[in-house]
């Protein structure tokens, strides 16, 4: 039995020595660099909470050579494309995609980009002190500041919040459909050297794998804006995962995530084979070119224009063109939880 083992276990390293001779080169590189890339995940999010995720990691890293030689649409649908986008911007910039996990970054970039978001109760941050935004607020939705698949989420109250709130939590309002459902929706938009476009949209929630008719061409043109907002504010990653819930207002922002998966439970209803080819070959180009880091050069330097004319504005006495709305706290103080649990 033992010798037969050892034979497989030849076979299959052979096999998959030469299958990685044989990737493209950006796959490669990518799978070379997974260490690096699961440790900027795990200072990410909660990657080492949830013990399912390094047994996901270790089987995409034992057949992702294997898998690099399926056709597009399984590459994608399996979510190799999804980690292979995340990848580079981890390569590319790994301080700004830790940074942009954190929930109340994708507020602040929806503030500043006039979108809505659900309104911010209260924040503690990982310090235990607790920021109280809207004190009259009662009820609304509890969330970890760092977190994935909708891991520590739940209802609550703000008096409970107060109470029992833990490190790197946040408390906001509850948004719910006219049907009174929290439905929620994804739009992923990818940028490539030839330009940042919405491809894909399908709806997140488990009770339902439908969008009417009306909503789906209100997420498209919204689809638009944070293709634009993708551009302009992460230039540095190639595909982000919106995550948008409807109320009778509209749209309303929620995050954004870094390497969103297509698709929901059948991911090829959604991406057929030559639009997967065709986005993969993209990004490999991007890749090869460094277009990634070029436009994140790009943007810093003209933040550090910015920021010159700014100071060149407020050194004359006026105010600039551009500045971001504020949100002082209304009160602060230290968390309980935390203090219990130091």
């Amino acid at each position: 039995m033992r010798p037969v083992l050892l034979v497989h276990v030849f076979v299959y390293a052979l096999v998959y020595a030469i299958l990685l001779l044989l990737m493209p080169r950006m796959e490669r590189t990518l799978l070379l660099e997974a260490r690096q890339q699961l440790q900027v995940y795990e200072a990410a999010q909660n990657f080492r909470d949830l013990y399912e995720n390094v047994l996901k990691a270790s089987l995409l890293a034992t057949l992702w050579p294997f898998l690099s030689c399926a056709p597009s649409v399984v590459f994608v649908g399996l979510g190799c494309f999804s980690m292979s986008c995340f990848a580079v911007a981890c390569r590319t910039d790994a301080a700004r995609t830790i940074y942009a996990a954190n929930k109340l970054y994708w507020h602040r970039v929806a503030q500043l980009h006039r979108l809505r978001t659900p309104t911010l109760y209260g924040v503690c941050d990982e310090h235990g002190v607790l920021r109280l935004y809207d004190a009259d607020s009662k009820a609304g939705v509890r969330k970890p500041l760092r977190g994935m698949y909708g891991c520590g989420v739940y209802r609550d109250t703000l008096a409970s919040f107060t109470r029992t709130c833990q490190p790197n939590e946040l408390f906001q309002e509850e948004i719910c459909d006219e049907r009174g459902m929290a439905c929620c929706y994804r739009v992923c938009t990818l940028n490539t050297g030839r330009r940042c476009r919405t491809v894909s949209i399908f709806c997140f929630s488990p009770k339902t794998s439908s969008i009417p008719s009306g909503l789906w061409f209100d997420l498209c043109a919204y689809g638009k804006r944070l293709a634009a907002l993708h551009a302009e504010q992460l230039p540095w990653a190639p595909l982000v995962g919106w995550d948008i819930m409807c109320d009778r207002r509209g749209p309303v922002l929620l995050e954004g995530n870094l390497g969103g998966l297509f698709g929901g439970c059948d991911p090829t209803k959604w991406v057929n084979c030559d639009a997967a080819r065709h986005w993969r070959e993209e990004v490999r180009r991007s890749f090869h070119s460094d277009y990634y880091a070029e436009r994140l050069e790009a943007a810093e330097k003209a933040g550090r224009l910015l920021d010159s004319r700014r100071a060149n504005q407020r050194s004359r006495g006026t105010s600039p063109s551009v500045r971001p709305a504020p949100m002082p706290p209304i009160k602060s103080q230290t968390c309980r939880g935390a203090a219990l649990k130091a």
